[in-house]
């Protein structure tokens, strides 16, 4: 929705990136290929913002109390560590040439 509205504000969107779209296109930030393709763009474009995503569900509290063990939760994160890094380093890129985003 984002992306369609970008004109009416006298923004370009970038094509949306995403974990694994299942509509033809090559984006899967799980690979490092994905990760590698997404930080190129931003790098690339230099949006104004990035709208960024990172599923937080194994870093949430009430996974660690209820859900899983710390062993359990532990190797579910390092699953999940390229993929961190990743958004960190597009964040902070972001930040240091002074450009904006938004994480959730």
């Amino acid at each position: 929705m984002a992306s369609q509205l970008a004109p009416d504000y006298g923004l370009i969107a970038l094509e949306p990136a995403d974990l694994v779209r299942h509509d033809g296109s090559e984006w899967n930030l799980n690979s490092a290929a994905g990760q590698r393709r997404w930080l190129d763009m931003i790098i690339k474009f230099k949006p104004l913002v990035v709208l960024a995503g990172y599923p937080c569900t194994y870093h949430c509290i009430f996974n660690r109390n209820i859900n899983y063990t710390a062993d359990e939760l532990a190797e579910l994160q390092d699953s999940q560590k390229s993929m961190l890094e990743t958004t960190a380093k597009v964040c902070l890129r972001q930040h240091r040439e002074r450009r904006y985003f938004i994480l959730e």
